[in-house]
């Protein structure tokens, strides 16, 4: 086939028109479907007008559009193909270049923008983006990040390959889900809000993070499930199971010291007591860190239970010991701590812990800047651990039993002991 006249102008539209259109096809390919375009248009121009009717020139041009087509299908490789089906929902720049892709070169978003399943969006250095979904989740794209949105039977679905996004997900009907996908782990969002973090390690391999902020999560990784709840965080790496903390640490440390009074207490062969925080406060007062046990005695779940404090009415928070932070209410007088997300099975016990503000009498003064915390001996000997945070200026001049952890912070001098009995309670 004769390549007829050269026409820079056709020549250079052609060529154009496939590089801004497809993506990976071979310059060799490029180039020979652009010849064969432009002997073909040279022929059909050579010949005479009477011998080219209208019709015959439109069914020429529908050929050539259908070679070119075909030819794309052909010699494009599949993992190239990148379908984009129905709206998933809408991005628009906060701050800095945003950019989307569908398996081609990026190109920037400059103001409020449709997103159809499949395509990529994209923030840099310094760049955040909003994007809110069909059903009106929303999220917040942070610097660094790159995200696609698909299309799910069981609800909308994101993929985070990389960076970080904040979430707060629109409440799901009946058998419906937002579903966020990452190296090796799925988040199944029931409608709460939430932060995702994907950070890759010094070799190379990749950590999940998600903050609950309320509502409930599922994280699965490795083959394992686990349900998180407000103020919760689950941390998977890899292929691997994930575990669960709280977001307050506080309670992580409070779960530390439970572990290691029973295992101080079994090797002295003593009971195991509540362990404590004591945190000192400028005015003599405490902020303490107490478990509370709860017990059911009925048939049915307990969903509800009352706190009664024998410190008049300080401030008090409640978390479960996996780290989720409940809900508490003022009824008719009564302190109510919600139990629905955590609730203590028929004839079961479960331990809480608590925090309690503004808790006055632990802490004896005495001569001008010294204060004593005394402890009366139990008759029955048992083995608490109290964590006393002071405040980073002080020392200790004397302690019984002998500390056995001293050491410090930026702002506070943290002393351990193993007393030989608990605390009074303070909540129950």
């Amino acid at each position: 086939m004769s390549e007829g006249p050269h026409n820079p102008v056709l020549q250079e539209n052609i060529e154009r028109l496939l590089s801004s259109s497809v993506t990976g096809a071979s310059p060799d390919f490029q180039s020979d479907l652009t010849k064969a375009v432009l002997a073909e248009v040279s022929t059909a121009q050579g010949k005479p007008e009477s011998a080219r009717p209208r019709r015959k020139k439109w069914l020429l041009a529908a050929a050539v559009a259908a070679s070119v087509a075909l030819a794309l299908l052909a010699f494009w490789p599949t993992s190239k193909r990148q379908v984009v089906s129905h709206v998933a929902g809408s991005v628009k720049p906060v701050r800095g270049w945003v950019s989307v892709a569908n398996g081609g070169s990026p190109r920037a978003i400059l103001n409020d923008e449709t997103i159809r399943a499949g395509q990529w969006i994209r923030t840099y250095a310094g760049s955040e983006a909003r994007i809110e979904l069909e059903d009106r989740s929303r999220l917040h794209l942070r610097p660094r990040s790159r995200i696609q949105l698909k299309a799910e039977t069981h609800g909308p679905s994101v993929v985070l390959q990389e960076g970080r996004i904040s979430v707060e997900a629109a409440k799901q009907p009946t058998g419906s889900h937002l579903t966020i996908e990452t190296a090796g782990s799925q988040i199944k969002v029931l409608g709460t809000k939430l932060d995702v973090d994907l950070i890759v390690r010094p070799d190379g391999s990749k950590r999940t993070r998600v903050s609950v902020a309320s509502g409930t999560v599922e994280l699965a990784s490795g083959g394992k499930t686990l349900r998180l709840g407000p103020n919760m965080e689950g941390i998977a790496d890899e292929g691997q199971p994930p575990i669960a903390r709280s977001l307050t640490a506080e309670v992580n440390e409070m779960v530390r010291l439970i572990d290691e009074t029973e295992a101080m207490a079994a090797k002295g062969k003593v009971p195991p007591g509540p362990p404590a925080i004591i945190d000192f406060n400028d005015d003599a007062s405490a902020t303490v860190w107490t478990l509370v046990s709860i017990e059911n005695p009925t048939d049915a779940e307990l969903n509800q239970y009352e706190l009664k404090c024998a410190l008049g009415d300080p401030q008090i928070r409640a978390f479960t010991l996996e780290g989720a932070s409940l809900r508490l209410c003022i009824k008719d007088g009564r302190r109510l701590i919600d139990l629905s997300c955590a609730p203590v099975p028929p004839g079961g016990r479960a331990e809480l812990i608590a925090r309690v503000s503004g808790v006055t009498g632990l802490f004896e003064a005495g001569r001008q800047g010294v204060f004593e915390f005394k402890r009366k001996r139990a008759s029955s000997p048992s083995l608490s651990l109290f964590q006393f945070r002071l405040p980073h200026s002080a020392f200790v001049e004397r302690a019984e039993p002998r500390p056995i952890e001293t050491r410090a912070t930026l702002s506070r001098l943290v002393v351990t002991i193993a007393g030989d009995s608990p605390l009074p309670d303070l909540v129950e």
